[in-house]
C-alpha cells in the first residue's frame, strides 16, 4: 500500500470512527439528560430510583451498620417515590417497587434498633396511601441477608469446572425448533446476571416468527457460511437511560457481563449457542423493528442458538489458563 493510500484510508476511519460517535452522543443526551420521549423518561425515573436505593441497601447489607445511617438517602428516596407517583409513572416497574420494599425494610431495620425515624416514617406513610392495593403485597427482596459460609461456598468445583470446559461455541443444530419454554428459562436463569447497583439495564429479545427469523439471519453479521442452519437468535440490548453522564459506554460493559451468564443458562438447558457482535454501523432499522426495540437501548451482540446435534463441529479455540 502506497504512503498515500495509507494516510487517506486513516482519515477514512477517523472519519467514520467521529461519525458514529457524535450520532451516538446526540442519542445518548436525548436518552439521559434532554428527555422528549415519555417512555424514556420513565425508564430514566425508574432507574433514579433504582441507583438510590443500591447506596442505602448497601449499608444494610455491612456488618456493622453505623448509628443514623442513611437517613439522608432515605429522605431522598421519598422524595423520588412521591415524585414518581405525582408524574403517573406506572408503579409496577422495578425500581419503584424496590425503592418501596426497601422503605419497609429500612424502616423495619431503624426501629429494631431503637432509632427514632418518625419524620421519615410519616413521610412514607403519605407515600404508601397513593399507591395501588397491589403494592401493599410487594414481596421484593431487599436490605441485608446474611449467609453462612457453608450456604455459599462451592461443594462440587469440579463438575462446575468440567461443565464450563463443555460450553463451546456451537454452529451446527438439530434441525428443530427451539421450545418457548426453553427460550423463557434460560433468559430468567441468565437475569440473575450482576449489574452496576443493581440497575439491571439489560434486555433479551427473541421472536418465534419464522419469517422474521429469516429476515434476521440475513443481517446478523459474521453467519454468513451457515446462513440458513440457525433456529433462531437472541437479541441482547442495554438501556442508555441508566447511566449518568459520567458512565459513558457502561451499557456495553453490563451487556458484555449479561452475555456469559446468558451462555451459561443456555448451556445448561442443552441449548447450543454462538454469539455474535454487533457493529456501530450496522442500520438497526430492520432489527428494531423486529422486535420493537425502543431507541434508549443500545444493541449489545446477538445469540444464534439451537438444540446439539450428534456431533457438533468447533474450532479448536486454545484458551488463555488452558
Amino acid at each position: 500500500m502506497s504512503k498515500i493510500r495509507e494516510i487517506a484510508m486513516r482519515q477514512w476511519h477517523q472519519y467514520k470512527t467521529v461519525k458514529i460517535l457524535k450520532k451516538q452522543v446526540k442519542k445518548y443526551i436525548e436518552c439521559s439528560e434532554k428527555i422528549t420521549d415519555e417512555k424514556t423518561k420513565i425508564d430514566r425515573a425508574d432507574y433514579v430510583l433504582a441507583v438510590a436505593v443500591h447506596s442505602v441497601e448497601k449499608g444494610l447489607g455491612y456488618k456493622n451498620i453505623k448509628k443514623g445511617f442513611g437517613e439522608e438517602k432515605a429522605k431522598r428516596i421519598c422524595k423520588l417515590m412521591e415524585n414518581y407517583i405525582n408524574n403517573g409513572y406506572p408503579q409496577n416497574l422495578f425500581g419503584f417497587k424496590e425503592a418501596y420494599a426497601l422503605m419497609v425494610s429500612y424502616i423495619k431495620y431503624k426501629n429494631s434498633v431503637g432509632e427514632n425515624i418518625t419524620e421519615i416514617e410519616k413521610k412514607f406513610e403519605e407515600i404508601k396511601k397513593k399507591c395501588s392495593d397491589e403494592m401493599q403485597s410487594n414481596d421484593y427482596k431487599v436490605g441485608g441477608i446474611v449467609y453462612k459460609k457453608d450456604d455459599i461456598q462451592c461443594k462440587n468445583p469440579d463438575e462446575i469446572i468440567a461443565f464450563k470446559k463443555k460450553c463451546h461455541s456451537i454452529r451446527n443444530y438439530a434441525k428443530e425448533d427451539v421450545r418457548e419454554e426453553d427460550i423463557i428459562d434460560a433468559i430468567n436463569l441468565a437475569n440473575m446476571y450482576p449489574s452496576a447497583c443493581n440497575r439491571q439495564p439489560v434486555s433479551c429479545y427473541y421472536t418465534l416468527n419464522k419469517e422474521d427469523i429469516a429476515k434476521v439471519d440475513k443481517i446478523v453479521p459474521g453467519n454468513v457460511p451457515i446462513r440458513g442452519t440457525t433456529p433462531n437468535y437472541l437479541v441482547v440490548t442495554s438501556k442508555m437511560s441508566h447511566f449518568s453522564t459520567d458512565e459513558y459506554n457502561q451499557w456495553y460493559i453490563n451487556g458484555g457481563i449479561y452475555l456469559g451468564y446468558l451462555r451459561e443458562a443456555l448451556c445448561i438447558k442443552n441449548i447450543g449457542n454462538c454469539i455474535y457482535q454487533w457493529k456501530f454501523n450496522e442500520d438497526e432499522s430492520q432489527i428494531r423493528e423486529i422486535y420493537d426495540i425502543p431507541e434508549n437501548e443500545v444493541i449489545i451482540a446477538f445469540v444464534g442458538i439451537g438444540y446439539y446435534d450428534e456431533e457438533s463441529y468447533c474450532i479448536a479455540a486454545q484458551r488463555k489458563g488452558n
